[in-house]
């Protein structure tokens, strides 16, 4: 049902094209866009396209080799869950392994969807790392099918070769056209609109090898027709435009009686099936999951006065990170940014004993506001657009820019 694949591909290749050229490709009904890179070079294997890129890892030396494989199976009707174990079987590489990345969804016009990624070690000596991500999509035409074969591979060429493995998926046309680049919201028995603040609290694995637990807040752009995004549109923008641009930042949203459930876009266009929480109404907004959501609102005067910081600190056993982010505003639209950045190092064991700082280059500018946008203008003539956010426009001790908390420290 499916063809057969291993790391011999090279050998495995019937006819060898050359290098790859970016062209649309069709292979059993399946259309879609080849690496434009010209790295990869491109191959017919049984029942699909090879395309295969050697490089030399610069940790270790040795040759690394990454493959993108297109397959189709048209007249597939059968359980793609179980044609997804096959399918990362059909690698030849980490045979069994479970996978550390397992996402069940559907794609943007409703048909299953499923991706999965399995990584681990092959060889003894010297051993080499190996990483295999496998998509599939059911069409009424098939079942679609992508694959990245990874052996060896530094991280540079790890997002290479990732950003060649979306692209390509991206690409895919089964006969029906395009997948719409947005899930297409349904309607419930009500809705949310503008933009909201809200916390998420969780514990993380900090870089010095300790658990901290962090308390974020968060922004949320909700539209009336079910659509919701976490970054909030800027300048004129509208939420579609936000969602076309930064699709894995969106989702879609429907509320049931007290149920709010969500569907999130993930990697490779995939729409994940929701989770539900519970809405009850609060006296500035709504809570979901115990979780409080307020209205977002802009500053209420065309210029600030004051410094507002950002700080972020995490320690373990190992050490501590210290991040410390500054923007002084003046009445004149006048700002400056400036920043510190500072790291100890402490591992008796491994002999590591270091501390080491260092500051940003200090930014002076013009800015302007314009509702929650905050506009920054550098002297060197750069320009940066983030978002500007008052959970209480009376008391603005707290701002919220680009969705991180700031502390007002002079004014």
């Amino acid at each position: 049902m499916f063809c057969r694949l291993s790391v011999a591909f090279a050998v495995a290749a019937t006819v060898v094209a050359g290098a790859a050229q970016a062209a649309t490709k069709s292979i059993s009904g399946l259309t879609f866009e080849s690496p434009a890179d010209p790295v990869w070079q491109e191959s017919k294997i049984d029942g699909g396209l090879l395309y295969e890129w050697k490089s030399t890892n610069a940790d270790n030396g040795r040759q690394a080799t990454a493959m993108l494989v297109v397959a189709a199976s048209p007249f597939f009707k059968g359980d793609i869950d179980k044609a997804l174990v096959q399918l990362m079987d059909s690698a030849g590489l980490l045979v069994g392994a479970e996978p550390l990345q397992s996402h069940k969804g559907t794609t943007t016009d409703g048909l299953p969807m499923r991706w999965a990624l399995r990584a681990g070690s092959i060889n003894d000596a010297p051993s080499s790392p190996a990483v295999v991500v496998v998509v599939a999509m059911q069409r009424p035409q098939g079942l679609a099918s992508a694959f990245m074969i990874l052996v060896n591979m530094d991280d540079p060429g790890r997002d290479k070769a990732d950003a060649a493995l979306d692209a390509l998926v991206a690409s895919y046309d089964f006969g029906g056209g395009l997948r719409p680049a947005l899930p297409t919201p349904v309607p419930g028995s009500q809705s949310f609109e503008g933009p909201y603040v809200y916390t998420v609290t969780s514990f993380a694995q900090n870089p010095m090898g300790g658990t901290s637990m962090q308390y974020n807040w968060r922004l949320r752009q909700f539209a009336p027709n079910g659509l919701y995004a976490d970054r909030l549109p800027l300048a004129g923008e509208t939420l579609e435009a936000v969602c076309a641009r930064l699709p894995d930042e969106c989702g879609t949203y429907r509320i049931d009686g007290d149920q709010v459930t969500f569907n999130e876009m993930k990697r490779f266009g995939m729409v994940e099936t929701g989770y539900a929480k519970r809405m009850t109404k609060t006296a500035r907004g709504f809570a979901l999951g115990g979780m409080p959501y307020e209205p977002a609102q802009g500053v209420p005067t065309p210029t600030l006065n004051g410094s507002w910081r950002h700080n972020y600190f995490v320690s373990g056993p190992n050490g501590s990170v210290t991040s410390i982010r500054q923007i002084d505003f003046t009445p004149d639209g006048r700002y400056k940014r400036t920043g510190f950045v500072g790291a100890t190092v402490d591992n008796p064991v491994a002999g590591i004993s270091s501390t080491s700082s260092g500051t940003d280059p200090e930014q002076t500018g013009r800015y302007e506001i314009d509702g929650l946008t905050l506009k920054l203008i550098s002297d060197a003539g750069e320009t940066d657009m983030m978002s500007l956010v008052a959970t209480d426009p009376a008391d603005l001790s707290f701002l919220f820019i680009d969705s991180d908390a700031y502390s007002l420290v002079t004014q």
